[in-house]
């Protein structure tokens, strides 16, 4: 095996030098003086969209960009096929289409390519915002159209897009194509009661007017429709107690219930009347229920409050439940009487510390201020007790207030007044 020759390889690597000198030279013409190895490899890498090779080799930055299709071409596209959804996604394509959608010319060849198109990615098109225009046209182009809005009806409650309604809550303005197919279908209750469903079970109803949307339900459609509203809600209470949009259409489901529905959500009621009274938007479910059910129920409701009125009155949303009993209910009388005698039952203990809270206290004061003109023997009995406390309970923060109302009540604080004494004065003052 012959060695290389000296002078051969002396000579290459001479030459492979003078290369990269040119080279050097070239890159530092087009990107600045090249100072070390580091700015050289910076200004050579291929990889940097900086470095001036790569702008050259860049064929994003030396090729034109395409032509967005013109409006004969997006209309040539519809009349062959059903609408791509791509053509709705983009900015450019989605204002033809729209457009094409208002024109009379061939109108319905465009309409129905449209409508296949969207039927197909429904869900994308809704959540897209450039796709919901079109959407939105495509509902006017197909209004009084039973059969058209049938098919996207369809087409939004079958569809299976476990991230759409996560994507239209993130985005409210989303919501209008919605808003627009519940408008549109509200005369045809064969496709509204689903649609207002399935709002309901993807949790997009509240973002859709859902209160107005189901007052609608009630108002113009047959029992036998919308109770499956109804008891979607029984099925889900727990969930809709823990909002104030589901309390509130609770609230609607219940006055509109009938037959065995009623009859569970009594039940229900009744069964578990404290719980809800103290749950920060159930307790205004259950004030509904007091102000605006009727004999027997609204008693009952005011009895089951009574019998834990000592756990209740001290409770934040508790004490609420409480005062609505014998001020907004539709039997004032009886509920006042029924709350006084269950103050009247407890232990001086209980009694002590009822006035001494905070939320309880105020429960108190609108007690006895409220029975002074409608039950005076009971509130002047629950003013004496209260009078007879320790001097350290009516001398707290709170308790003090109590004081002051029940001053207003007693004649004297002497302590020969009897009871007969203060309800011949009381009466005398009124």
């Amino acid at each position: 095996m012959t060695r290389p020759n000296s002078t051969s390889a002396t000579q290459s690597s001479a030459s492979r030098t003078r290369r990269l000198d040119h080279h050097m030279e070239t890159t530092a013409a087009a990107s600045g003086p090249v100072t070390d190895l580091d700015a050289y490899l910076h200004a050579t890498r291929l990889d940097d969209p900086a470095s001036p090779r790569k702008q050259q080799h860049d064929p994003a930055l030396t090729m034109p960009r395409s032509p967005q299709p013109t409006l004969e071409e997006v209309r040539s596209r519809l009349l062959r096929r059903p609408m791509e959804p791509s053509l709705a996604m983009s900015r450019e394509t989605s204002e033809h289409v729209v457009r094409l959608l208002k024109e009379r010319a061939r109108g319905e060849e465009v309409r129905l390519s449209v409508l296949a198109g969207v039927k197909r990615a429904v869900h994308r098109i809704m959540g897209d915002r450039e796709a919901q225009d079109v959407f939105v046209a495509l509902v006017y182009a197909c209004w009084e159209r039973f059969d058209e809005l049938q098919g996207i009806v369809q087409a939004v409650v079958a569809s299976n897009d476990n991230g759409f309604h996560t994507r239209v809550a993130e985005q409210d303005d989303r919501v209008g194509a919605l808003e627009q197919l519940c408008v549109a279908v509200r005369p045809y209750p064969s496709l509204y009661m689903p649609l207002v469903v399935w709002l309901l079970r993807e949790h997009l109803l509240e973002q859709c007017d859902g209160i107005l949307l189901a007052i609608h339900c009630f108002a113009t459609m047959d029992y036998k429709d919308y109770s499956i509203l109804i008891r979607i809600a029984i099925f889900n209470i727990e969930e809709m107690l823990s909002s104030a949009f589901g309390s509130r259409l609770l609230e609607e489901c219940f006055f509109c219930a009938k037959g065995d529905e009623l009859c569970a959500l009594k039940e229900i009621i009744l069964s578990r009347t404290s719980e809800f009274a103290k749950g920060q938007y159930s307790n205004y479910f259950l004030q509904r229920v007091l102000e605006r059910s009727y004999p027997p129920l609204n008693g009952d409701v005011v009895e089951r409050v009574a019998a834990d009125v000592a756990s209740l009155a001290a409770d934040r949303f508790g004490s609420c439940v409480v005062e609505t009993c014998f001020l907004r209910t539709r039997s004032p009388a009886a509920a006042l009487q029924r709350v006084l005698a269950a103050f009247l039952g407890l232990r001086d203990g209980q009694l002590a510390e009822l006035v001494r809270v905070g939320y309880s206290s105020h429960v108190v004061r609108k007690l006895l201020a409220t029975g002074k003109d409608h039950s005076t023997e009971e509130t002047l009995a629950l003013a004496w007790r209260i009078e007879k406390l320790p001097a350290a309970v009516r001398e707290e923060v709170h308790a003090r207030q109590v004081m002051e109302v029940v001053k207003s009540l007693l004649p004297c604080r002497s302590a020969r007044t009897t009871h007969e004494d203060a309800c011949k004065y009381l009466r005398s003052c009124l």
